[in-house]
């Protein structure tokens, strides 16, 4: 059988295309290295290299085996780095960012299942307003994940979407559309709207704003409020009305009533779930694992 060894040392040696060379690499001398490569070309019962009178050449059969080879050494890599996760007195720190719509229920049972497989690492759990700042967070390395609405395209951020958030009106209970069931967006058309700034959250500003716009009226922005907790306040004090994603509508706030769009009208939004691309941290691979793994549930469950 094919041995770890021999496979660590063939590449090596195709590498440098030398014994000598690949044996001082290897840290061992070059009789046992020939040895070494002529032994798994008898186990494979191919010839692995050319050789010449002073170079050698990968053959068409050994540069297949080189191909696979490094494959193999690759998933051994990851399996290790997997089990080392896996040791009971592994310790680390894992940061995770929020905006202002909650953890949702995707999100609450990834953070249990990761707990449970990594008791001895710290979660970092945080809410920062607006997406831009979750943004600024993640470049600058104050935290591994960002859990927003979006904030545009960054090649430096790779994201990906875990579930898709429904869309709310938070209307004062003193407001005659509080009593409605469902709101048709053009008839809030002489409404005062409470918003994030632009910069906070750009693609549900811009998204809000096109969708006024095509049922024909500008929106009356009266105030700019980062904080969801600071707009819903204002909406409760009768200041104006705003707009949240369904996992806020879970608070039980006094003086709001969340209202849904009417039929045709339901709108959602992507939750992301983003981090640096260049983050090193070895738990952000976990967490990845876990999200991926939920949401294939989910879409499971959906389909049956």
């Amino acid at each position: 059988m094919v041995s770890i060894k021999q496979i660590k040392s063939f590449i090596v040696v195709s590498e440098e295309l030398s014994f000598r060379k690949a044996s001082e690499r290897l840290c061992i001398s070059q009789p046992p290295l020939t040895r070494l490569i002529k032994s798994l070309e008898s186990e494979l019962r191919v010839t692995l290299f050319k050789r010449e009178k002073k170079k050698i050449s990968l053959t068409y059969e050994g540069s297949i085996f080189l191909e696979k080879a490094r494959e193999v050494l690759l998933k051994l890599e990851e399996a290790t780095d997997s089990l080392r996760l896996f040791d009971e007195d592994t310790t680390g720190t894992l940061r995770i960012d929020f905006t202002f719509f909650g953890i949702s229920e995707c999100m609450q049972k990834c953070i249990e299942t990761f707990r449970i497989k990594y008791p001895k690492v710290k979660l970092i759990i945080s809410e920062t307003e607006g997406s831009y700042n979750v943004k600024e967070k993640i470049l600058s390395n104050k935290t591994d994940i960002g859990i927003t609405y979006g904030f545009g395209l960054d090649t430096r951020i790779s994201s990906l979407i875990i579930e898709h958030d429904h869309v709310l009106y938070a209307i004062p209970e003193s407001n005659a559309f509080a009593m409605k069931e469902s709101i048709c967006l053009g008839d809030l058309k002489n409404e005062h709207f409470i918003l994030f700034p632009r910069l906070a959250d750009p693609i549900w500003y811009e998204t809000f704003l096109e969708r006024c716009y095509s049922f024909g009226f500008s929106p009356k922005i009266i105030q700019h409020v980062e904080s969801m907790w600071k707009k819903v306040n204002l909406v409760s004090l009768g200041t104006g009305i705003t707009f949240t994603g369904k996992n806020f509508s879970k608070y039980n706030i006094s003086g709001v009533k969340f209202i849904s769009p009417k039929e045709g009208q339901t709108q959602t939004l992507p939750v992301n779930f983003s981090h640096r691309k260049t983050n090193d941290n070895p738990f952000l691979d976990s967490f990845i694992k876990i999200i991926k793994n939920e949401i294939k549930s989910n879409r499971a469950i959906e389909l049956d």
